[in-house]
């Protein structure tokens, strides 16, 4: 009896039946079935509101109330007026007391006899900074009121700064918004939702302008933990300490572009961010 011959159909059947299943269970043209998506955290976002304004910003954010001296935005000779109605700075953005981007909002009162186009031209003419590269100037609206916009740049140090200030006419007073962004920083998505929600209040209170205090024979915008003052036989000054202080003829204290003017180094001074192959 040649059971070879029998068996032989049924090991084949067999085979053709798992070969049959894997194909169904295991097709390497298929793509793989996609993973469950997971939900992804979104940032919180906090509500802002005084007799002034309203308006959502990022959880996260520092907020400065009117007249906080610590919202000092960079660079710190850039001075358009107005009162303080709210600031807002991201942790990240601040470093040695200095917001190098900052959003803030103040109020400007208008003088009898002027006009808000008037008042916006003599605020940028007090600043006369040279290096701003302006790249808009023109009456706008915003939320519904009239308003004026002026985008630029300023050079300070080794960076660029953008500037976008917002004057809005309401009530016979001015509300400044101002965004302003050291590069890099990537602030826009923090201006655009404070923008898009800001609400300026109806009944806006009137606005009592302080007088300008004076200033003290010698002042600082940082505190004295910060600070650290040299003295040899020839000069003496404060300085931050975070700075690297060099002594007289020491070689090592080298600058970028190697520009000699002569005579012998009393002091020098660096900070370490801004040096780079042993150059300042």
């Amino acid at each position: 009896m040649n059971t070879r011959s029998n068996r032989n159909p049924a090991i084949l059947i067999v085979l053709v039946i798992l070969f049959a299943m894997a194909c169904s269970a295991i097709d390497p043209l298929l793509e793989p079935p996609p993973l469950p998506l997971l939900s992804t955290p979104t940032a919180e976002i906090l509500h802002f509101e005084n007799e002034f304004v309203a308006f959502d910003y990022p959880g996260g954010m520092r907020l400065f109330i009117s007249g906080d001296p610590a919202f000092v935005p960079y660079p710190i000779e850039s001075r358009l007026g107005g009162q303080l109605v709210v600031g807002l700075a991201d942790p990240h953005w601040i470093n040695n007391g200095l917001l190098f981007s900052s959003i803030g909002i103040y109020r400007h009162p208008i003088p009898p006899g002027s006009d808000l186009e008037t008042i916006v031209q003599g605020a940028y003419e007090q600043e006369a900074f040279q290096t701003e590269v302006l790249e808009s100037s023109a009456p706008v609206t915003f939320v519904d009121l009239p308003a004026y916009q002026r985008n630029y740049r300023i050079a300070a140090g080794p960076l660029w700064y953008t500037f976008r200030d917002t004057w809005i006419e309401k009530e016979g007073q001015i509300v400044r918004l101002s965004f302003w962004e050291e590069v890099y920083d990537g602030i826009q998505p923090s201006a655009d939702m404070i923008a898009g929600s800001l609400v300026i209040k109806d009944n806006l209170p009137p606005l009592v302008e302080t007088p300008t205090s004076e200033p003290t024979p010698s002042p600082t915008l940082f505190p004295a933990s910060m600070i650290l003052h040299f003295e040899n036989d020839v000069v003496a000054f404060d300085y931050l300490k975070d700075m690297k202080v060099y002594a007289a003829n020491d070689s090592t204290f080298q600058v970028y572009p190697d520009s000699k003017l002569g005579d012998d180094l009393v002091v020098g001074l660096g900070d370490e961010r801004f040096t780079s192959f042993d150059n300042y």
